[in-house]
């Protein structure tokens, strides 16, 4: 399973956090729960790392996450993994990196259990 997601210019304040979660998980009284953001930073910094590598391009993490992963997309989670901001992404410092499948996973566990704590609530 491919998780599509989106890109919002609010992730540099927050780099990550809301990336990919927005469209799936349902508001809650008209505000995303912030519990689930916590649970996601949480388990996407658990990920295990896949390897590390050298930032190629300053200040410009969605470069990197399509040569990666083939999609701008996972830049903000990139950032969030390794406790960077965009202007902390500069050419030739290392950065570690997670696989995709494990981050789809991480998303796909989150969301299931997020929608069946919703049902609970009902």
């Amino acid at each position: 399973m491919q998780t599509r997601l989106p890109v919002d210019l609010d992730l540099f304040q927050k780099p990550g956090l809301r990336l990919g979660l927005a469209p799936y998980v349902p508001d809650v009284d008209g505000v995303l729960n912030d519990y689930v953001f916590l649970k996601y930073e949480n388990r996407l910094l658990s990920l295990p790392e896949k390897g590390v590598g050298r930032i190629s391009k300053s200040y410009d993490p969605a470069f990197m996450s399509y040569k990666l992963y083939g999609t701008t997309d996972l830049w903000g989670p990139l950032l969030l993994y390794n406790s960077m901001g965009v202007f902390d992404w500069i050419a030739e410092r290392k950065f570690r990196y997670f696989a995709q499948r494990d981050y789809e996973v991480m998303i796909s566990e989150l969301l299931l259990e997020t929608q069946k704590k919703l049902r609970e609530k009902r």
